[in-house]
């Protein structure tokens, strides 16, 4: 049986928080996992592997303030670690991206670390470019 990849809405919150615990150990309760499968602009796609979750890209789509064209910020991709190399990362990107483009959007952005040579190397080879600026992050705790 081939991977499947498809878009949780609410009513997935089972499903949801089941990739929340396999890939982040998450204490997030059921109540928030459905106010984020209602938020606009949240998307979170599962890959399924013979019917169990395999992988997750989960993303939001954002409005250029200054053109009003929409972007994706592409916040995490995962796959189980007995699943990489298997293109299951690629297939999660290619959807995440038809989904964006299918919205109007033209770009897709996401921040990696540098040393994450091996993240950094798959983003590439699915067709990003690393933006060389100097520019930093910065975090406010509110």
């Amino acid at each position: 049986m081939p991977a499947t990849i498809r878009l949780l809405r609410p009513g997935d919150e089972a499903l949801f928080l089941r990739l929340a615990r396999q890939f982040y150990q998450s204490p997030l309760s059921a109540e928030q996992a459905q106010a984020l499968l209602k938020r606009d602009g949240h998307f979170l796609l599962c890959l399924l592997e013979e019917g169990q979750p395999a992988g997750f890209c989960y993303f939001h789509l954002l409005p250029q303030w200054y053109s009003g064209k929409e972007e994706v910020f592409l916040y995490d991709i995962e796959v189980e670690e007995r699943h990489r190399r298997k293109g299951y990362g690629r297939q999660l990107f290619r959807e995440a991206a038809r989904f964006a483009r299918d919205r109007g959007a033209s770009t897709v952005w996401l921040m990696v670390e540098r040393s994450n040579t091996s993240a950094l190397a798959f983003y590439q080879a699915l067709g990003g470019s690393v933006q060389e600026e100097e520019g930093v992050l910065v975090e406010f705790k509110v």
